[in-house]
This record gives structure tokens, C-alpha cells and sequence, in this order.
């Protein structure tokens, strides 16, 4: 074997081959370990892969999923306009019901203080997540409704939503993340016979 490797290495002796072949199987064994990594580290990734195909933990994709809201007034509509006037308060303490496209209650609450202004009559429904919607007002005995949707979307953030005999919205298509803050609704107290 020796007399081989002379033959075909005339000028190299055992020591220099021994050398080189020692070095040729550290690196296979370096070859094999990347390769190892690389192959574990794909793997990995393609199991923290979302279905939408980006990447990201369970616990985030709820918090995606579950970011949109809707939200905002109920007023005292004094002027029967339909529109609410900076001089027309808020009313607390009315209920507010939400519901999905297949008319299964989803949550309700009632109409508050706003944390940050302070100003009277609004109400909030958060983590909710993409899809159809639709809100009901609950009109207490004593109030009437304000005409809907006089501003034709304007200033659809001030015009009332909901419907005069039912209260409810028009359907609200929700979109992931989306912050739909202009669901309204005004009342109005009847006019006392002989006041109009």
C-alpha cells in the first residue's frame, strides 16, 4: 500500500497522506453536522409556520385574528336631526347588544363614561374577530329613534345607525384589525302634546 502511494504521490511521504486524509474526514464530519443544523432548523421553521403561510406563534395569530372592534355613541338627539350637535350629550347606561351574521348573540354591554374624554353615552366591543356584524339598540319605553343615516356617509361618525322601530344596524362587514368607531344611535323624547 505504501509502494501505492509512493508510486502515485512520488513526492509526498506518509505523514503529509496520513495528515490529508485526517483533515478530509474532520471535514465530512463538518459536512454532516451543518447539514444536521440546517435540516433541524428547516423543520423548526416549517412548524412555526401559520396557515397563511407566514411566521409566528398561536398566541400571535389570535392576537391578529382578535384585534378589530366597533364602538361608539349613544346621544340625545334634542333637535331630532339625526345629527349629533356638539351641545347634544351622550345617554349612559343603555344596552347595547351585538350579534353575528347568523344572529347568535356574541357579547352586550352598556353605554358608559369614555375612559379617556369623559363624555357620557359610549360603548366599545373589542377583540373581536373578521366578519359580519350587526348591532342591536335597546330603546327604552319613552324614546324615540332619530332618522338613520341622514348624512349619506359624510359624516356617517355623527348621523344615527340604527333602525327606528327595531334599533338595530345595517350589517357590519368587519375586516381583521379594522377599528369600526361610527355605529351610533340617537334618541329622542316624544314631544308633549301641544309643544310642537
Amino acid at each position: 500500500m505504501k509502494n501505492l502511494l509512493f508510486l502515485v504521490y512520488p513526492y509526498t511521504n506518509v505523514t503529509t497522506i496520513n495528515r490529508c486524509c485526517y483533515r478530509f474526514f474532520i471535514s465530512c464530519q463538518r459536512l454532516i453536522l451543518i447539514s444536521f443544523l440546517w435540516f433541524s432548523s428547516t423543520l423548526l421553521m416549517l412548524g412555526n409556520t401559520n396557515s397563511d403561510g407566514k411566521n409566528g406563534s398561536a398566541e400571535n395569530d389570535n392576537v391578529k385574528t382578535y384585534s378589530a372592534s366597533i364602538g361608539n355613541w349613544v346621544w340625545l338627539d334634542l333637535n331630532k336631526d339625526g345629527i349629533q350637535d356638539d351641545y347634544e350629550e351622550g345617554l349612559n347606561d343603555f344596552v347595547v347588544i351585538l350579534y353575528n351574521e347568523e344572529n347568535h348573540h356574541v357579547v352586550s354591554t352598556k353605554t358608559i363614561n369614555h375612559p379617556d374624554t369623559g363624555m357620557a353615552g359610549y360603548y366599545h366591543f373589542d377583540q373581536l374577530a373578521a366578519g359580519r356584524y350587526f348591532i342591536v339598540f335597546e330603546i327604552p319605553a319613552g324614546y324615540d329613534v332619530s332618522p338613520k343615516d341622514v348624512a349619506n356617509n359624510l359624516y356617517d361618525v355623527l348621523d344615527s345607525d340604527g333602525d327606528p322601530i327595531s334599533g338595530a344596524t345595517d350589517s357590519i362587514c368587519l375586516k381583521a384589525g379594522q377599528k369600526a368607531q361610527s355605529w351610533n344611535i340617537g334618541l329622542c323624547l316624544p314631544a308633549l302634546a301641544g309643544t310642537e
